[in-house]
């Protein structure tokens, strides 16, 4: 009972479909693959979304996602060309669009901001409304929310940052305590890991800027 396999509802021509409520609101979009419980169950006429695990786009009506992992993108409304791998990821997305989550929680929060990258579990976590992010390693802008512009390379790079743009963090721990600072530049493991709220600071090698914080 708990199983159905075949094309989804009006079995479209061009879906796959396997789970339980599976696509089964499916009018005319077309290759569609939809595996497990939920996974794309809204989608009328989307097309080329792929959804694995439960609840996956399962709220989705755009076209050309990928989610892999339960939950994952599981809000998402008309956002399209976005891709999830790992549970929450990117699960609270609605319309936002070319945004790339990979990893546990990765992107977890974010709802419209879009052209973002989150690679590492909690990457990018607490994001809602950034834009132009780049995260990868474990808690890479794990706190960023509204920001927009900021690069972080490395485990916790950028972790604490909230609301300060255009900072670029290479190397663990990298400005990992920057709130609202903005166009800071650090480069080696743990460079400007005390600054808060300081602006337009160069941190180059292990340390460097290690005492600045305003």
């Amino acid at each position: 009972n708990g199983v159905s396999v075949g094309k989804g509802a009006n079995s479209v021509a061009g879906n796959t479909v396997l789970g339980e409520g599976a696509l089964d609101a499916a009018v005319t979009g077309v290759n569609n693959t939809a595996i497990g419980k939920n996974s794309l169950s809204a989608v009328t006429s989307g097309v080329n979304n792929t959804a694995v695990g439960g609840n996956t786009l399962q709220v989705n009506t755009g076209s050309h996602n990928a989610a892999l992992g339960y939950f994952a993108l599981g809000a998402n409304t008309s956002g399209a060309q976005n891709t999830a791998l790992g549970k929450d990821s990117l699960g609270s997305n609605t319309t936002a669009s070319n945004n790339t989550g990979i990893g546990f929680k990765a992107l977890e929060l974010n709802t419209t901001g879009s052209l973002n990258t989150a690679l590492g579990s909690d990457a990018l976590k607490s994001n809602t409304t950034g834009s132009s992010l780049t995260g990868i390693g474990y808690e890479a802008l794990r706190e960023n929310t509204t920001a927009s512009n900021n690069t972080a390379i490395g485990r916790s790079a950028l972790l604490a940052n909230t609301t300060g743009s255009d900072n670029t963090a290479t190397g663990h721990l990298t400005l990992v305590s920057n709130t609202t600072g903005f166009q800071n530049v650090a480069v080696g493991g743990t460079a400007l890991d005390a600054n808060t709220t300081g602006d337009r600071n160069i941190g180059i090698g292990y340390a460097a800027l290690g005492a600045n914080t305003t």
